[in-house]
Parts: structure tokens; sequence; C-alpha cells
């Protein structure tokens, strides 16, 4: 699973993290999403990227992810 974190974009990723983290705080399939939870944070510390930054940028690049992840192959 490392594997597929590492080939997402830093947009992507910061999606990931933030769906996991709300599944997590609402309980939903708790244990797992702490597993991929600390997937994504090892990701994340290997590029530098501060998933917890609240700055505006940080914010549009997370929507871009979701953008990303929404959008169907041609």
């Amino acid at each position: 699973m490392d594997k597929f974190y590492r080939e997402l974009s830093d947009s992507k990723l910061r999606a990931a993290y933030e769906t996991i983290k709300k599944n997590i705080e609402q309980d939903i399939l708790a244990e797992g999403m702490q597993t991929e939870k600390k997937l994504i944070l090892g990701v994340a510390t290997e590029r530098g990227i501060d998933l917890e930054d609240i700055s505006i940028t940080s914010k549009l690049d997370t929507v871009r992810g979701y953008i990303e992840w929404s959008e169907v192959p041609k």
C-alpha cells in the first residue's frame, strides 16, 4: 500500500489524508484508517509535506487533490 501512496500527487495525498482523518473522527473503520494514516504520513515526511498545514495554499492544494480524484480518465 505504501507504493500506492508514493505514486499519488501531493494534492491527492493531501486529499486522501483529509478523508482518512475525517473517517477516524467519525469512527468509520478507525483501526484500518489509523494504519492508512501512518502510511500517508510516512510518504508526506519523505516528500517534506506538512499535512497539518492550514494555510490557504494547502487548503487549495487539497481541493485540487479532490478534483484530481474525481476526474474521469479519457
